[in-house]
């Protein structure tokens, strides 16, 4: 697998930007605004922030639509 990732970084030109602290994760809420019981929530893992949109917005290059995020 980490050929195959290898391969397509080179062929496409392509690389992995990390945005984040290392360890450190954007969770997006795609379906509903973020509130409690939906998200993620591993045991000794709480949330360090939560933000809902106004308004579903388009994140991570327009990849997709989002309600909020958590990181």
């Amino acid at each position: 697998m980490l050929e195959r990732v290898e391969n397509y970084q080179q062929q496409f030109s392509v690389k992995v930007a990390q945005i984040e602290a290392p360890g450190l994760y954007k969770y997006y809420s795609t379906q509903r605004p973020v509130d409690i019981g939906t998200f993620p929530k591993p045991a000794g893992n709480a949330p360090d922030e939560i933000v809902n949109y106004d308004k579903r917005v388009s994140v991570e290059g327009g990849a997709f639509l989002a309600w909020g995020h958590v990181l």
